[in-house]
């Protein structure tokens, strides 16, 4: 049975904490952290909101990698939060075809036949991407696909910085029988250079408990 998470932050003034905490509880919360400390201006709230944003996508590989079963040959994209299902994947007797070169330092994974496909390296998204890749995808076809993306539009399509992903993430769709697209809310209703799909054509993965 898929586990369902969600992470609530909230910013408690000192001596409230154990009455948030008791709330928190009393509403089903399994746990809970408190950090103390003091303002010192946008660069601190810039990693409040990193850290909240790695425990998202950490949501999102688990839902992700629960929805794999042995048997599958999966695809999964490039990008930080389609590769975080990796380390979930462990034991799944599965084939694993990945165009994202962090596949590698995510290796061994126990009991899956890993595939790392050809082509381009764009060293800063850790991507093989162009002719080669494409080419490589026509030939093959997945029982799942976990695709990411710079953006979605709710009733719109996603998107993504480079013509070239577009290009192999279009093709990864139709040789799949199903795809999924995994994306934290933060990449909602933005836009980038690139129109991919419509979001209509795939199954959204987010971090909020009801998704499309």
């Amino acid at each position: 049975m898929e586990q369902r998470s969600s992470l609530i932050l909230a910013t408690v003034n000192q001596g409230f904490t154990d009455e948030v905490m008791d709330t928190a509880r009393k509403a089903g919360a399994r746990g809970g952290t408190i950090i103390r400390g003091r303002w010192v201006g946008e660069e601190s709230f810039q990693q409040l909101s990193g850290v909240a944003r790695q425990a998202e996508k950490e949501i999102i590989a688990r839902k992700a990698a629960a929805l794999v079963e042995d048997g599958d040959c999966v695809y999964v994209d490039s990008g930080t939060t389609t590769v975080g299902m990796l380390k979930y994947l462990q034991g799944k007797r599965i084939t694993i075809v990945s165009s994202s070169t962090e596949l590698l330092d995510n290796l061994p994974i126990k009991n899956a036949k890993c595939i790392l496909l050809g082509g381009e390296v764009r060293d800063d998204l850790e991507s093989v991407l162009g002719a080669l890749t494409e080419k490589m995808i026509s030939d093959m076809y997945f029982d799942k696909a976990f695709i990411g993306a710079n953006g979605y539009i709710p009733d719109g399509g996603i998107y993504t910085y480079d013509d070239r992903e577009a290009r192999k993430k279009v093709i990864v769709k139709d040789h799949s029988k199903v795809v999924y697209v995994l994306m934290d809310t933060s990449k909602k209703n933005k836009y980038a250079f690139s129109k991919v799909f419509d979001l209509g054509e795939a199954i959204l993965i987010t971090e909020e408990e009801d998704n499309r």
